[in-house]
């Protein structure tokens, strides 16, 4: 049997097409909207850490650095960490070999998931 298109309806976009949402509805969206940002925020301290031991390893001689595997995971983490860890670096003086500007970026991911988020969630 064809369907000819005339007989097909498809539902209207638009507010018919949503559901009513009410203010208490999006506070609790925006609460877990925040909870959702408080928990990607833990991860990225994760990959952090990951980040920083396997440089150590790395840099003392525990991992070889010419493994595929290896310099895989490292590019991949570098990918994810290098893009904030940069501009720390620029502002931060020369120390050497010491690289402080995890800790830099550890202490204000800290700062946002405790002192940032919660307030935002208390003006909501």
């Amino acid at each position: 049997m064809a369907v000819s298109s005339a007989n097909v309806r498809l539902p209207r976009a638009g507010p018919a097409a949503t559901p009513a949402t009410g203010p208490l509805e999006q506070l609790n969206i925006m609460i877990e909207l925040l909870g959702f940002i408080s928990h990607l925020i833990t991860l990225y301290v994760y990959v952090i850490f990951a980040s920083v031991i396997l440089s150590w390893l790395m840099g003392f001689g525990v991992v070889n650095p010419y493994n595929p595997t290896v310099r895989a995971i490292h590019q991949a983490l570098q990918a994810v960490t290098e893009p904030l860890l940069r501009p720390i670096r620029r502002i931060l003086p020369d120390m050497g070999a010491i690289d402080i500007s995890p800790i830099v970026l550890l202490l204000a991911c800290q700062f946002v998931q405790v002192v940032v988020i919660p307030n935002i969630a208390k003006a909501l």
